[in-house]
């Protein structure tokens, strides 16, 4: 028997809230609920915004036929608003939470959209027989999941990653009271929801690292065999600013200023990708350096596997968005691929300067250039840190082992 299933053989069903689903770079947050069915919790999605998936992934297609999406105009979804607005206690929660939010006008916006929504959620819930519902990350879907969780009385819990901690704090403090307990990545994380809500929240909020799949991300022996000269960068993520791409790219620039022979992939999406393109076009990196789309998985292991180095080149902007713990830095690492980051509180709970990876400040591109070079010019270093890093990630990150602690804590709360 499943260890969450019931003595007559019913599952708890767990509703998990999403801003979007499905998206190609999420897929350690829903590596999370898999895990959890696996435990014999049953899972049903509700997504704030519906998206196309360029990318299909398995881990996203295991739910693809239980995904439930509330359109705005939508006859049921304009129904189940206009019975809630007849409560004084929508009323009540509705104020509650203009109040939380009217300071920061993004937030106000979407929360007014997600806020009919979540009323339409809540009566899905109830004829699906949720028993609990956990949001993916602390911003919206957790909104989202306290507004449901008012209305039904049905408990709810949330995860916490970066952004949602760092840059959307509106509501976040009460979020934290009422939930039944928070999961978060890091002890960096850990200690600002403290920081947020007080003391008295620290033994609601559990650290569950997310980990990564062994099997999928391991060294390959074949990788090891070269002929063609140059070294070989890499860079994986989201085209954010926070990422620091740009700094890489001007990295490159000193690189080739000084006569080196490489080429370096930057794999992924996003909202700086025009910007980081002029840069490359701007600093004569044409052919060096190639920005190539997001790809599955199993694909992206082989880029790992060719690298002859990582580089994760994070920054904190003046908004405060940051990486926590970068999952590709996780998968990097695991495949046997040397990696270099920045010093960011986050990223040092996995890489010790020195000992298994090579930290430098951020937003340094001369540091960056420094460090790539010392790193390919020792090819002893470059192996010495790889299977340091590959012991770091079989000990502290297998995705499997850490579910453990996260099952535990949905037993303790939500199957008891």
């Amino acid at each position: 028997m499943n260890r969450a299933q019931h003595a007559d053989g019913s599952r708890p069903r767990l509703a998990v809230i999403f801003s979007r689903f499905p998206v190609w770079n999420q897929i350690f947050a829903v590596n999370d609920f898999v895990e959890l069915e696996r435990a014999g919790f049953e899972i049903e999605i509700f997504t704030l915004r519906r998206e196309q998936e360029a990318i299909r992934q398995p881990e996203n297609d295991r739910f693809r036929n239980r995904v439930h999406y509330a359109f705005l105009l939508s006859p049921a979804l304009l129904w189940e608003n206009l019975k809630a607005w007849c409560r004084p206690r929508t009323w009540r929660l509705f104020g509650a939470i203009v109040a939380g939010t009217r300071d920061r006008r993004m937030e106000f916006l979407k929360t007014l959209f997600l806020f009919p929504q979540a009323v339409y959620f809540a009566r899905v819930m109830q004829q699906r027989g949720i028993r609990h519902i956990h949001a993916a990350w602390a911003s919206y879907p957790a909104t989202a999941a306290w507004i449901v969780s008012e209305i039904t009385s049905i408990p709810f819990s949330f995860s916490s990653h970066a952004y949602d901690i760092y840059m959307v704090r509106s509501l976040l403090r009460e979020k934290i009271e009422r939930s039944r307990f928070v999961v978060t990545c890091a002890e960096t994380n850990r200690q600002a929801l403290v920081d947020i809500a007080g003391r008295s929240a620290d033994g609601k909020i559990f650290v569950h690292r997310h980990g990564t799949d062994l099997e999928r991300f391991r060294p390959s022996l074949a990788a090891a065999v070269r002929h063609e000269p140059g070294w070989r960068l890499l860079a994986c993520g989201f085209l954010a600013n926070y990422k620091g791409f740009a700094f890489l790219i001007e990295a490159c620039a000193l690189l080739r200023d000084q006569g080196r022979q490489f080429e370096c992939v930057i794999i992924g999406r996003g909202p700086q990708e025009k910007y980081l393109l002029n840069r490359i076009r701007e600093t004569r990196l044409t052919g060096l350096v190639r920005i190539i789309p997001p790809m599955p998985q199993t694909e992206l292991a082989r880029y790992y596997h060719r690298a002859d180095v990582f580089i994760h080149p994070s920054v904190v902007t003046r908004t405060g968005n940051r990486d926590v713990i970068p999952n590709v830095l996780v998968e990097a690492m695991a495949s046997g691929t040397p990696v270099i980051s920045t010093r960011l509180s986050g990223i040092q709970e996995l890489i010790e300067n020195g000992r298994n990876g090579i930290l430098v400040p951020s937003a340094d591109p001369q540091a960056l250039a420094e460090a790539i070079t010392c790193l390919m010019k020792d090819p002893v270093k470059r192996a010495r840190l790889a299977q340091a890093a590959q012991r770091t990630v079989a000990q502290a990150y297998d995705r499997r082992k850490n579910a453990e602690g996260l099952i535990r804590t949905f037993m303790a709360h939500v199957a008891s």
